[in-house]
């Protein structure tokens, strides 16, 4: 998957689809919409795994009140303690599985990634905004989370509050940028992102009257893209290299 940026300088651009139309939030709300279309249908399946996560989460409890009696009694008798059991371990929050994000940090973004480690989108409106937000923090950057999203292999984030490892970081791109904007975005040393981006300033379409035969979501494109969204993980790796 990795990241693709795909990058209009006064229209919007998808990836998928091509022209999309005159400014980019118009043409960006055509994918999210489908988008959206797709994750509603899959609330479903996220609630069973929300429930299913509530029962392991209550054994873990149950297992872990049981395992620190058992500690208790051994060290009254000043036996050895019982190892902690698997069982018992705290499965954490739960954290139900993104298809597509209009924003969000990277530390969120690691997050999301653990629900769904096939990876995922973002859409954004601005991505000029994204660019000069990869250098805010003061000790680092955060353009070599967004590099290495393009490759898709390991990375671990460190954080004052917490580590997360990811073992695929893959983060696919779609958005705008104001011409003005653009050469600051990519202002600075040459350190590959320029590289990892598809340009895309399709031509202004012709007018075209407003007709009621067109629906407010392609079926098509929602058919594709949620196939997409449902293939076997080892299909999509298949596909990735095919590609």
């Amino acid at each position: 998957m990795g990241i693709q940026l795909v990058v209009g300088a006064t229209v919007a651009v998808d990836g998928r689809r091509g022209l999309l139309g005159v400014w980019q939030t118009p043409g960006l709300e055509v994918s999210r919409r489908a988008l959206a279309s797709i994750e509603r249908n899959h609330m479903s399946n996220i609630d069973e795994a929300r429930r299913a996560h509530e029962r392991l989460k209550a054994a873990a409890q149950a297992a872990a009140k049981q395992w620190k009696e058992a500690v208790a009694i051994a060290v009254e008798k000043g036996e050895q303690a019982p190892p902690k059991p698997l069982a018992a371990e705290d499965p954490g929050v739960f954290t139900a599985p993104r298809f597509h994000v209009s924003d969000a940090t990277i530390e969120r973004l690691t997050v999301l990634l653990q629900a769904r480690p096939r990876g995922m989108l973002i859409t954004c409106d601005e991505l000029a905004g994204l660019f000069a937000n990869m250098s805010r923090y003061t000790n680092g950057s955060d353009r070599e989370f967004w590099l290495q999203s393009w490759n898709g292999g390991h990375y671990i984030v460190e954080r004052l509050t917490r580590t997360v490892a990811i073992n695929h970081l893959l983060i696919g791109m779609t958005g705008g940028f104001q011409p003005d904007k653009l050469v600051r975005s990519f202002a600075g040393d040459d350190d590959g992102m320029y590289a990892r981006v598809l340009f895309g300033w399709p031509s202004e379409p012709g007018y075209m009257p407003m007709s009621n035969g067109i629906t407010e979501i392609e079926p098509e494109f929602k058919r594709h893209s949620g196939a997409l969204s449902t293939f076997p993980t080892w299909m999509a790796t298949y596909l990735c290299l095919a590609i």
